[in-house]
């Protein structure tokens, strides 16, 4: 279930810090925000003068009947407004010019922060997060600097000008005002801020009533499954506040509500808003009764002109306009102060990359890479790393396997410098890595990930994404070192053509020698590889494998993978990881013949024949041994079992199966990659594992017609052999041995799952009792 949204509270340090980070910003632009305060003088000037005006006209020029004051005084107007619109227009223009900059230099602060935030942080947000800072938050903000500061500036000065030009028109009057002003003012304040709490808490139900729809959405298939729809409806009224047993409709429901103080959100929210606009309208009646009153009785007794007791109205109503604009510009205060809260949480999260003093420049790594008593965690209960002891010889390739969540992927992140060991040391050329300069260590490593990332540009421009000042003959020779120049030339325009959003326009193999060519471009000295065929198809990863072998001889070569026939042919020294340790390293004739970890991976994932575009396979019989179901099984009838497995493929995306579905198959991946997901009663997802070739999933469907315990969906091209219920439970009621062995697997399973609960149970015997029962 996705968490309900929450906003941050806004103190007063939050607000204060805006004003502090706003006047940093605006800094630089000095001079085009004098202009622009140069301009708010003038107008507010000019606009209180105007309303002043026809007291003057009337009191000093037409009572007198003097046309010299009465030309003067139109003329300072005429000139006073001459002047403001210049300033205006030049104001207008400098604003445009300071925002344009002002907003290139909040999001290059911004993006720079993204260059360096830790790379978990990347793990565990959703991209749509991330931009929303640059869409919505950084938005917020910038407006906050462009308009809210000199919005608050003219209120203010519109306000003391007001005050100034009711103190000079008649200060009896105008205190009689002040003495009332207070109290007006403070009229609509509680309500204010009744009304915001109340909006807020609208707000909030609103988002609870949406997450509660997306969560209910999310969870159909448990929802359908175990008939829960009625719980759910009662659930969804209980969120949105209809589970109450008080009338809603008609006048029966006004007293027990005015009785509770409006405690329904949505409501009291709209009630309230309408008491704000009410009290504010009797807030301006009030005043303008006091002028009338007061300033009538004055003007009765000759105390007051007429026209000046007529100007302290229109005065009056810019008095409160001002104080609207300064209540408006609190809120909105209020409302940028949370965007850059969040700014600067992201922010905060950056660590700018630590050299120490007078690092070396790493100009070539010649020597072995050593590992030594290496430590690493995310989080302090959970180790990642434990001690992590081992050499990667120069000049050769080396393979780095084992189960999800070993941390192979951390040891080739701290290699190239994403994270930090928490202790131990990582040597290169027998000297620490921290003591060499990051560009330096940089510029020597050339990375190529399980996805390549290209651009939706040219493939020119793709490949020389690493070093955009290499000459074509450079990118040429990188492309042909990496085996994909003769299709680079077959394509339409050659190194000019368009490889679409994400290399969409190439295949699979041409994207991957492309990431390969780039990180060959730099002419590195140790290439690390991870997960680089996973999405190929057998014969491209032939080549691929093939191009990395050659490539083998003049580069360290350090490769993560999970299919070990992809590193037996090629690899010099294959390093077994489990539980963050090294538990085996040598060649591959050596570990299969050490019957370890590593000979029970290669027996899961051998045993089968794939087609060289890797879209049909078989398994061989011995190979259904593994799987305990079938380990008690004569030879005979493992041929016919293995007759029934029908091959099927995947995109990534897809689901296998969902939550709730029928179990009616048994899985083997032949290929592929895929996420074992689990929806519980509250509509919470958890992903419980990643499984990849040789694993298998669902064989207690052989024997039971139950719905699935969790969804399968695919994160990589998975190709799939299957063997469905009935076809299998034909095949055992043939014999009753057969079926007395089936029967004992199952309940040798059940044994040790019982077994596991009373240890406590890992992640793996969680998706065990969800997948399989």
């Amino acid at each position: 279930m996705t968490p309900s949204p929450t906003l941050p509270k806004m103190e007063r340090g939050s607000i204060r810090k805006l004003l502090l980070r706003s006047f940093r910003y605006l800094r630089p632009y000095w001079i085009e925000y004098l202009v622009v305060i140069a301009a708010i003088i003038l107008t507010q000037f000019f606009s209180v003068s105007f309303t002043v005006s026809p007291k003057l006209i009337v009191d000093e020029a037409i009572t007198p009947q003097s046309w010299g004051r009465f030309l003067a005084i139109l003329g300072s107007l005429a000139a006073l407004f001459l002047v403001s619109t210049i300033f205006n227009l030049a104001a207008d223009y400098m604003i445009g010019r300071a925002e344009d900059e002002l907003k290139k230099d909040l999001r290059l602060e911004l993006f720079t922060a993204l260059q360096y935030i830790p790379a978990r942080f990347f793990t565990q947000t959703q991209p749509g997060e991330i931009v929303a800072l640059f869409a919505s938050e950084l938005v917020t903000f910038r407006d906050a600097l462009r308009t809210l500061l000199p919005n608050a500036f003219s209120a203010l000065l519109q306000l003391g000008l007001v005050v100034s030009a009711l103190i000079a028109l008649d200060w009896r009057l105008a205190l009689a005002v002040g003495v009332v002003l207070p109290f007006v003012i403070l009229l609509p304040r509680t309500a204010i801020r009744w009304a915001g709490e109340a909006d807020y808490r609208s707000k909030t139900s609103d988002a609870r009533a949406a997450f509660a729809v997306q969560d209910n959405v999310q969870a159909q298939a448990v929802v359908r499954a175990f008939g829960l729809q009625k719980a759910e409806i009662q659930r969804f009224k209980a969120r949105i506040g209809r589970d109450r047993k008080d009338p809603v409709h008609g006048w029966a429901g006004v007293w027990p509500e005015i009785r509770g103080g409006f405690k329904a959100g949505a409501r009291r929210s709209y009630f309230l808003k309408r008491l704000v606009g009410t009290l504010t309208n009797l807030q301006n009646l009030i005043l303008n009764s006091v002028v009338i009153i007061i300033g009538g009785y004055m003007a009765f007794n000759g105390w007051l002109t007429v026209a000046t007791f007529l100007t302290f109205i229109p005065l009056l109503a810019k008095a409160g306009d001002a104080i609207t604009k300064l209540t408006t510009f609190f809120n909105d205060l209020v409302s940028a102060s949370t965007g850059l809260e969040r700014l600067d949480l992201f922010s905060q999260q950056a660590v700018m990359p630590v050299e120490t003093p007078h690092a070396a420049v790493l100009d070539n790594i010649t020597r072995d890479i050593t590992f030594e008593e290496v430590r690493f965690r995310h989080t302090p209960d959970r180790a990642i790393l434990d001690g992590i002891t081992c050499t990667i010889p120069a000049g050769n390739m080396t393979a780095l396997v084992g189960r999800s969540g070993t941390g192979k992927s951390t040891l080739l992140h701290l290699l190239i410098r994403f994270y930090d060991p928490i202790s131990g040391r990582i040597l290169v050329d027998g000297v620490d890595l921290q003591q060499f300069q990051l560009d330096s260590l940089h510029q020597q490593i050339g990375v190529v990930l399980q996805e390549p990332v290209l651009l939706n540009t040219n493939v020119r421009t793709n490949i020389a994404l690493t070093s955009p000042d290499a000459s074509q003959a450079e990118i040429e020779a990188a492309a042909k070192a990496s085996g994909v120049h003769e299709d680079i030339l077959r394509l339409p325009q050659g190194y000019d053509t368009g490889v679409g959003e994400g290399g969409k326009l190439l295949s699979p193999g041409q994207r991957q020698r492309i990431a390969l060519a780039r990180a060959l471009l730099r002419k590195p000295s140790l290439l690390v590889l991870d997960e680089p065929t996973a999405a190929l198809d057998p014969e491209t990863e032939l080549a691929v494998m093939e191009t990395l072998r050659q490539l083998g001889t003049r580069h360290t070569l350090l490769m993560v993978t999970h299919r070990l026939s992809s590193v037996a042919r090629y690899a010099r020294q294959i390093i077994v990881l489990d539980q963050g340790q090294v538990v085996e390293a040598g060649p591959h004739a050596a570990l299969v013949n050490n019957a370890g970890l590593y000979a029970r991976f290669w027996q899961l994932q051998s045993g089968f024949t794939i087609s060289a575009d890797g879209r049909m396979a078989e398994v061989r019989p011995d190979r259904l041994r593994a799987v305990p179901l079938f380990e008690h099984l004569d030879l005979a009838l493992l041929e016919t079992i293995a007759g029934q497995f029908t091959a099927s493929n995947y995109e990534p995306g897809q689901y296998i199966f969902r939550q709730g579905d029928p179990g009616a198959r048994f899985y083997i991946i032949v290929r592929g990659k895929i996420a074992i997901q689990f929806t519980g009663f509250d509509g919470k997802q958890i992903d419980l594992d990643v499984l990849h070739d040789g694993d298998y999933f669902g064989e207690i469907a052989l024997l039971q017609d139950s719905p699935r315990g969790a969804s399968i969906k695919v994160l990589l091209p998975t190709l799939t052999l299957s063997l469905e219920r009935t076809q299998f439970l034909k095949l055992v009621e043939q014999s009753s041995a057969v079926r007395q062995a089936v029967q004992d697997a199952a309940t040798k399973r059940n044994l040790t799952q019982a077994a596991r609960q009373g240890r406590g149970r890992s992640k793996l015997s969680v998706l065990d009792e969800l997948v399989d029962e």
